[in-house]
Protein backbone atom coordinates (compact mmCIF):
# COMPACT_ATOMS: atom_id res chain seq x y z
CA UNK A 1 0.00 0.00 0.00
CA UNK A 2 3.22 2.59 0.98
CA UNK A 3 4.45 1.74 -2.77
CA UNK A 4 0.93 2.65 -4.27
CA UNK A 5 0.45 5.40 -2.09
CA UNK A 6 4.30 6.54 -3.27
CA UNK A 7 3.54 6.15 -6.90
CA UNK A 8 0.16 7.72 -6.54
CA UNK A 9 1.34 10.76 -4.70
CA UNK A 10 4.54 11.13 -7.12
CA UNK A 11 2.11 11.30 -10.09
CA UNK A 12 0.05 14.15 -8.19
CA UNK A 13 3.59 16.01 -7.78
CA UNK A 14 4.69 15.83 -11.59
CA UNK A 15 1.45 16.61 -12.75
CA UNK A 16 1.13 19.99 -10.49
CA UNK A 17 4.79 20.75 -11.80
CA UNK A 18 3.42 20.18 -15.43
CA UNK A 19 0.68 22.64 -14.76
CA UNK A 20 2.73 25.26 -13.31
CA UNK A 21 5.32 24.97 -16.13
CA UNK A 22 2.53 24.81 -18.02
CA UNK A 23 0.89 28.39 -16.81
CA UNK A 24 4.11 29.67 -16.72
CA UNK A 25 4.54 29.10 -20.86
CA UNK A 26 1.35 30.62 -21.37
CA UNK A 27 1.89 33.88 -19.07
CA UNK A 28 5.05 34.25 -20.99
CA UNK A 29 3.15 34.00 -24.45
CA UNK A 30 0.53 36.34 -23.47
CA UNK A 31 3.11 38.75 -21.96
CA UNK A 32 5.06 38.98 -24.90
CA UNK A 33 1.80 38.98 -27.33
CA UNK A 34 1.17 42.47 -25.06
CA UNK A 35 4.61 43.77 -25.49
CA UNK A 36 3.88 42.88 -29.64
CA UNK A 37 1.21 44.57 -29.67
CA UNK A 38 2.25 47.57 -27.20
CA UNK A 39 5.69 48.12 -29.06
CA UNK A 40 3.28 48.09 -32.48
CA UNK A 41 1.02 50.62 -31.34
CA UNK A 42 4.36 52.81 -30.03
CA UNK A 43 5.47 52.28 -33.28
CA UNK A 44 2.59 53.09 -35.38
CA UNK A 45 2.12 56.10 -33.40
CA UNK A 46 5.70 57.39 -33.97
CA UNK A 47 5.02 56.98 -37.53
CA UNK A 48 1.64 58.85 -37.45
CA UNK A 49 3.51 61.60 -35.94
CA UNK A 50 6.42 61.47 -38.09
CA UNK A 51 4.30 62.29 -41.05
CA UNK A 52 2.88 65.46 -38.88
CA UNK A 53 6.27 66.61 -37.92
CA UNK A 54 7.44 65.67 -41.54
CA UNK A 55 3.99 67.35 -43.79
CA UNK A 56 3.49 64.39 -45.18
CA UNK A 57 -0.35 64.70 -44.09
CA UNK A 58 -2.54 67.50 -45.13
CA UNK A 59 -5.52 68.35 -43.61
CA UNK A 60 -7.71 67.38 -46.64
CA UNK A 61 -6.33 64.14 -45.96
CA UNK A 62 -4.59 63.78 -49.60
CA UNK A 63 -0.74 63.21 -49.88
CA UNK A 64 1.60 66.27 -49.90
CA UNK A 65 2.00 67.64 -53.77
CA UNK A 66 -0.86 66.87 -55.20
CA UNK A 67 -4.05 68.43 -55.69
CA UNK A 68 -5.83 68.89 -52.68
CA UNK A 69 -9.42 70.17 -53.62
CA UNK A 70 -11.26 68.28 -55.72
CA UNK A 71 -12.03 70.24 -59.07
CA UNK A 72 -12.42 69.71 -62.85
CA UNK A 73 -12.05 71.67 -66.28
CA UNK A 74 -15.06 72.90 -68.34
CA UNK A 75 -15.46 75.53 -71.41
CA UNK A 76 -11.70 76.42 -70.28
CA UNK A 77 -12.95 77.37 -67.09
CA UNK A 78 -11.70 75.07 -63.62
CA UNK A 79 -14.50 74.86 -61.21
CA UNK A 80 -14.11 73.76 -57.44
CA UNK A 81 -15.81 71.22 -55.32
CA UNK A 82 -17.79 73.22 -52.58
CA UNK A 83 -18.05 70.11 -50.20
CA UNK A 84 -21.72 70.55 -50.48
CA UNK A 85 -24.22 67.70 -52.39
CA UNK A 86 -27.45 68.91 -54.75
CA UNK A 87 -30.46 67.72 -56.44
CA UNK A 88 -30.40 67.84 -59.88
CA UNK A 89 -33.17 69.28 -61.47
CA UNK A 90 -34.43 70.22 -64.88
CA UNK A 91 -32.30 72.93 -65.59
CA UNK A 92 -29.24 71.46 -65.75
CA UNK A 93 -28.37 69.36 -68.55
CA UNK A 94 -25.76 66.43 -68.93
CA UNK A 95 -23.06 67.32 -71.05
CA UNK A 96 -20.44 64.65 -70.63
CA UNK A 97 -18.70 62.52 -68.23
CA UNK A 98 -15.28 62.50 -66.53
CA UNK A 99 -12.83 62.00 -69.26
CA UNK A 100 -9.18 62.31 -67.79
CA UNK A 101 -8.34 62.55 -64.01
CA UNK A 102 -4.65 63.37 -63.01
CA UNK A 103 -4.11 64.34 -59.04
CA UNK A 104 -0.78 65.78 -59.49
CA UNK A 105 -1.09 69.08 -61.15
CA UNK A 106 -4.79 70.94 -61.28
CA UNK A 107 -6.53 70.27 -64.92
CA UNK A 108 -5.62 71.88 -68.27
CA UNK A 109 -8.34 69.92 -70.33
CA UNK A 110 -12.06 70.05 -70.53
CA UNK A 111 -13.83 67.13 -69.13
CA UNK A 112 -10.49 66.96 -66.89
CA UNK A 113 -10.84 66.09 -63.19
CA UNK A 114 -8.86 65.81 -59.96
CA UNK A 115 -10.04 63.69 -56.95
CA UNK A 116 -12.74 62.57 -59.07
CA UNK A 117 -12.97 59.47 -61.28
CA UNK A 118 -13.35 58.24 -64.83
CA UNK A 119 -17.07 58.35 -66.25
CA UNK A 120 -18.54 60.63 -63.73
CA UNK A 121 -21.53 62.20 -64.99
CA UNK A 122 -20.71 66.46 -65.28
CA UNK A 123 -24.24 68.35 -65.31
CA UNK A 124 -23.94 72.00 -66.00
CA UNK A 125 -26.66 74.70 -65.39
CA UNK A 126 -25.96 77.65 -67.83
CA UNK A 127 -28.13 80.18 -66.03
CA UNK A 128 -26.56 79.57 -62.77
CA UNK A 129 -22.84 78.18 -63.88
CA UNK A 130 -22.82 75.39 -61.72
CA UNK A 131 -21.66 71.87 -62.46
CA UNK A 132 -22.74 68.96 -60.79
CA UNK A 133 -21.02 65.63 -60.79
CA UNK A 134 -22.02 62.54 -60.56
CA UNK A 135 -21.12 60.57 -57.05
CA UNK A 136 -23.71 57.03 -56.93
CA UNK A 137 -27.05 58.63 -56.09
CA UNK A 138 -26.06 62.30 -55.01
CA UNK A 139 -24.30 65.01 -57.03
CA UNK A 140 -21.35 67.15 -55.99
CA UNK A 141 -21.81 70.95 -56.23
CA UNK A 142 -18.80 72.80 -58.05
CA UNK A 143 -18.89 76.46 -58.18
CA UNK A 144 -16.29 78.69 -60.79
CA UNK A 145 -12.80 78.81 -58.74
CA UNK A 146 -12.59 82.39 -58.33
CA UNK A 147 -16.39 82.14 -56.78
CA UNK A 148 -15.17 79.13 -54.65
CA UNK A 149 -12.09 79.83 -53.64
CA UNK A 150 -11.89 83.77 -53.49
CA UNK A 151 -14.24 84.67 -50.50
CA UNK A 152 -13.35 87.82 -50.22
CA UNK A 153 -15.61 88.67 -53.03
CA UNK A 154 -18.58 87.13 -51.09
CA UNK A 155 -21.32 89.43 -50.45
CA UNK A 156 -20.93 88.44 -46.49
CA UNK A 157 -23.46 91.44 -45.45
CA UNK A 158 -26.18 89.33 -46.68
CA UNK A 159 -25.44 86.40 -44.49
CA UNK A 160 -24.01 86.18 -40.73
CA UNK A 161 -22.83 82.78 -39.72
CA UNK A 162 -22.04 82.70 -35.93
CA UNK A 163 -21.61 79.86 -33.51
CA UNK A 164 -21.79 78.57 -29.71
CA UNK A 165 -18.08 78.45 -28.98
CA UNK A 166 -16.34 79.47 -26.11
CA UNK A 167 -14.81 83.01 -26.40
CA UNK A 168 -15.76 83.17 -30.00
CA UNK A 169 -13.86 79.99 -30.78
CA UNK A 170 -14.68 76.19 -31.22
CA UNK A 171 -13.45 73.77 -29.48
CA UNK A 172 -12.04 70.36 -30.17
CA UNK A 173 -12.82 68.83 -27.42
CA UNK A 174 -16.49 69.61 -27.94
CA UNK A 175 -18.70 66.64 -29.42
CA UNK A 176 -21.07 68.95 -31.25
CA UNK A 177 -21.25 72.77 -32.26
CA UNK A 178 -24.06 74.75 -32.61
CA UNK A 179 -24.23 77.53 -36.06
CA UNK A 180 -26.89 80.00 -36.27
CA UNK A 181 -27.05 81.44 -39.79
CA UNK A 182 -28.96 84.87 -40.19
CA UNK A 183 -30.38 86.51 -43.28
CA UNK A 184 -29.58 90.15 -43.08
CA UNK A 185 -31.26 91.51 -46.42
CA UNK A 186 -34.53 93.39 -46.15
CA UNK A 187 -35.98 91.57 -49.23
CA UNK A 188 -34.00 88.46 -50.57
CA UNK A 189 -35.40 85.48 -49.26
CA UNK A 190 -32.99 82.90 -49.64
CA UNK A 191 -33.00 78.80 -49.84
CA UNK A 192 -29.91 77.01 -48.01
CA UNK A 193 -28.01 73.61 -47.81
CA UNK A 194 -28.25 72.24 -44.06
CA UNK A 195 -24.67 71.76 -43.62
CA UNK A 196 -22.17 74.05 -42.68
CA UNK A 197 -18.59 72.95 -43.89
CA UNK A 198 -15.01 73.58 -42.88
CA UNK A 199 -12.32 75.33 -45.29
CA UNK A 200 -8.79 75.93 -44.52
CA UNK A 201 -6.15 77.91 -46.48
CA UNK A 202 -3.49 76.19 -48.53
CA UNK A 203 0.40 77.86 -49.05
CA UNK A 204 -0.98 78.82 -52.19
CA UNK A 205 -3.60 81.10 -50.54
CA UNK A 206 -5.92 79.43 -51.86
CA UNK A 207 -9.19 77.65 -49.74
CA UNK A 208 -9.33 73.83 -49.42
CA UNK A 209 -12.43 72.17 -48.10
CA UNK A 210 -11.74 69.78 -45.39
CA UNK A 211 -12.61 65.99 -45.28
CA UNK A 212 -16.11 65.54 -44.26
CA UNK A 213 -17.31 62.03 -43.81
CA UNK A 214 -21.10 62.63 -44.47
CA UNK A 215 -22.29 64.18 -46.94
CA UNK A 216 -25.98 65.82 -47.37
CA UNK A 217 -28.36 66.37 -50.47
CA UNK A 218 -31.80 67.01 -51.20
CA UNK A 219 -33.63 69.68 -51.37
CA UNK A 220 -33.00 73.49 -49.70
CA UNK A 221 -34.72 74.90 -47.23
CA UNK A 222 -36.22 78.22 -46.81
CA UNK A 223 -34.17 81.28 -45.25
CA UNK A 224 -36.43 84.27 -45.90
CA UNK A 225 -35.45 87.97 -45.24
CA UNK A 226 -34.21 88.75 -41.70
CA UNK A 227 -34.99 85.20 -40.28
CA UNK A 228 -32.65 82.89 -39.03
CA UNK A 229 -31.66 79.12 -38.53
CA UNK A 230 -29.93 76.78 -36.24
CA UNK A 231 -27.84 74.01 -38.20
CA UNK A 232 -25.93 71.59 -36.02
CA UNK A 233 -22.35 70.36 -36.85
CA UNK A 234 -20.23 67.40 -35.70
CA UNK A 235 -17.00 67.00 -34.38
CA UNK A 236 -16.72 63.36 -35.82
CA UNK A 237 -17.95 64.41 -39.42
CA UNK A 238 -14.45 66.36 -40.16
CA UNK A 239 -11.74 63.86 -38.62
CA UNK A 240 -8.93 65.72 -40.13
CA UNK A 241 -9.37 69.41 -37.95
CA UNK A 242 -6.61 70.23 -36.09
CA UNK A 243 -6.12 73.38 -34.23
CA UNK A 244 -6.09 76.50 -36.39
CA UNK A 245 -7.99 79.53 -38.34
CA UNK A 246 -10.71 78.31 -40.54
CA UNK A 247 -13.68 79.32 -42.61
CA UNK A 248 -16.58 77.72 -42.56
CA UNK A 249 -19.33 77.67 -45.73
CA UNK A 250 -22.92 77.95 -46.11
CA UNK A 251 -24.24 76.94 -49.49
CA UNK A 252 -27.32 79.22 -50.38
CA UNK A 253 -29.53 79.47 -53.63
CA UNK A 254 -30.75 83.12 -54.04
CA UNK A 255 -33.81 84.10 -56.02
CA UNK A 256 -32.27 87.02 -59.12
CA UNK A 257 -35.35 87.39 -60.67
CA UNK A 258 -37.94 87.85 -57.87
CA UNK A 259 -40.91 86.11 -56.78
CA UNK A 260 -42.81 85.64 -60.11
CA UNK A 261 -40.06 83.50 -61.43
CA UNK A 262 -38.45 82.13 -58.39
CA UNK A 263 -36.78 79.12 -59.56
CA UNK A 264 -35.51 80.39 -62.89
CA UNK A 265 -32.94 81.89 -62.03
CA UNK A 266 -31.74 80.83 -58.37
CA UNK A 267 -28.00 81.98 -58.40
CA UNK A 268 -25.64 79.36 -56.11
CA UNK A 269 -23.41 81.31 -53.74
CA UNK A 270 -21.38 80.11 -50.82
CA UNK A 271 -21.12 82.23 -47.80
CA UNK A 272 -18.25 82.36 -45.36
CA UNK A 273 -17.16 83.28 -42.07
CA UNK A 274 -14.05 82.97 -40.23
CA UNK A 275 -13.52 81.08 -36.99
CA UNK A 276 -11.05 80.14 -34.70
CA UNK A 277 -10.77 75.97 -33.72
CA UNK A 278 -8.66 75.26 -30.57
CA UNK A 279 -8.21 72.23 -28.16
Amino acid sequence: MKKDSRQVSMKMIRGIVMLVIAGMLAACGKNQKMQETKTTKETQEVTEQQKIEEGKETPTGYPEGEVQQPQMMYQDKIYYFTAAYGELSDEYENVGVIEKVDHLSEPDENFEGARLEDGQEVYFSNEKDVIYVREGNRYMVFLPRETASNQDNQETSMIKITHDGKNGKLQLSQEEWNFTVTNLTENEDMSYLHMIYFWKQNENGEWDSMKCTIGVCGMKDPLPAGKSVEILSKREWFPDLVPGAYRVGLLCSIDTLGEEKAGNAMEEVMFFSEVVVEE
